[in-house]
């Protein structure tokens, strides 16, 4: 038999929140593409220039995923330990750290960054001026999102997902509305389209912070009383930027290598596979998304069987949903591109087959990922595994720089990915007997109920 407890009713509430943003964002994102693809937007070429461009500053993007994961972590352990002083503590060190990050990304991108696009990228050279205005404009969206990175990991921790859904949906109508309207502008469509991405990003970095503010007490400005959890926070932060830093060289990383190596043709038909990687990545991630805060809290509370279903229970759905969702999807491939975007060639197709798998490895990593960055082994976990990870770019790179097809590309990603994911379940086997925490043994079933009327037979 299942149980069903009060906290599963809200996982499901928030799940149905996030499935729900998922599915109007996903069919919002590829009504977007097609515009942007098509003459009258910003062109094939463009729309990889573009992606190229955004590219740079997605290599640092990493740096938000890994605060979020931190900030999150922490605000989870102390809302699950009651601690209200120490979460007022760890979100105002979360805020100055933040804005320490953006600062010293800002430098990168004015020096490194810029040095790359000038004398690396690949594209017509009348369109300097546009590429120089949408890089500036990329590098303001970053450190915008960046600063909202606090706000928003305490709206995931305490499991407001109507709300993350609602802001994250009007920043995507926005830039569906920014790319239906580039067939009315007769010139400069690159610019105007990365200015307004931009907007929409400071438009949602505002909306977060005013709704943090409001209801959250720890976002309201307060003197940090405990500056010794710096140093937790930022080891923590530290050592899972590597595994953001393995995430983005990966996509990103390998966009820059076709780019520079094939040239943007390629690189729109990987851009495309990398749009349906994200559409696929989400649909999985949702589940991880809603379930994450209660994983880390029953962890913090010691509640080692309470954690232990919800890993088992969140990874069998993903499952399934692969099953149902991804293997269609691969089978049916070139129908769904011709209709998605009227004409599709060969590499777009190979290409996003390929990416699906990618995505499939991924999100079965996830559920291990977040138990063990609750254990705090974030160091013993992410120093191999990313590791492991981060071999595909090297090895595309001496792929494509030796002549290979560009479709190596696909098949050094997926080499690496597998890797990783074999090094995770051997550190797994190691780590995860902390505190009593055998995950390999996890199953979703439960012996007892707290209550008997809530008990479901099968």
């Amino acid at each position: 038999m299942f149980c069903i407890y009060g906290d599963d009713k809200r996982i499901a509430k928030n799940t149905i929140w996030l499935y729900a943003r998922m599915a109007l964002i996903m069919v919002i994102n590829l009504v977007a593409v097609r515009f942007l693809r098509s003459e009258t937007g910003l062109g094939v070429e463009g729309y990889g220039v573009y992606n190229a461009i955004n590219g740079v500053v997605n290599l640092v993007v990493c740096l938000n995923a890994v605060l979020a994961a931190a900030s999150q972590r922490f605000f989870s352990v102390k809302i699950g330990e009651g601690d209200e002083v120490g979460l007022r503590n760890i979100f105002q060190i979360s805020v100055r750290i933040s804005w320490l990050m953006a600062a010293v990304a800002v430098v990168l991108f004015e020096t490194v960054g810029l040095w790359f696009v000038i004398n690396k990228m690949n594209y017509p050279a009348e369109w300097f001026m546009e590429v120089m205005v949408i890089y500036q404009a990329a590098i303001v969206a970053f450190v915008a999102l960046l600063i909202q990175v606090p706000y928003l990991a305490a709206v995931m921790a305490h499991e407001k997902m109507d709300v993350y859904a609602i802001v994250t949906l009007i920043g995507a109508v926005l830039n569906l509305v920014l790319a239906f309207i580039l067939r009315y502008i007769p010139a400069h469509h690159l610019m105007v389209y990365g200015i307004g991405w931009m907007g929409t990003a400071v438009l949602s970095t505002v909306l977060f912070i005013l709704y943090a503010k409001r209801h959250f007490v720890e976002a309201k400005k307060t003197p940090i009383t405990n500056k010794s959890e710096y140093r937790s926070l930022l080891s923590f932060t530290g050592w899972t930027m590597f595994g953001s830093l393995a995430a983005a060289a990966m996509i990103q990383g390998n966009t820059l290598l076709i780019n520079t190596y094939v040239g943007p043709i390629a690189n729109a038909a990987f851009a495309v596979a990398v749009q349906i990687y994200y559409s696929v990545s989400q649909l999985g991630n949702n589940v991880f998304v809603a379930v994450r805060p209660q994983m880390i809290q029953t962890y913090a509370q010691a509640n080692y069987s309470a954690t232990k279903r919800l890993f088992g229970l969140s990874t069998l759905i993903v499952l399934v949903l692969l099953i149902l969702v991804a293997l269609p999807v691969a089978i049916w491939m070139p129908q769904i591109l011709t209709l998605w975007l009227g004409s599709v060639d060969a590499l777009t197709i190979a290409f996003s087959r390929w990416m699906l798998l990618l995505a499939a490895i991924l999100l079965m990593a996830i559920p291990i990922t977040i138990v063990m960055q609750a254990s705090g082994h974030v160091k013993e976990y992410h120093l191999p595994v990313e590791l492991s990870a981060l071999l595909s770019v090297p090895v595309s790179w001496i792929l494509l720089a030796n002549g290979a097809p560009v479709i190596y590309v696909a098949y050094a990603l997926i080499g690496g990915v597998t890797l990783a994911h074999i090094v995770r379940l051997i550190v797994m086997k190691k780590y995860a007997y902390d505190k009593n925490m055998p995950i390999n043994k996890i199953n979703i079933q439960s012996n007892t109920c707290p209550n008997p009327w809530l008990k479901i037979e099968k």
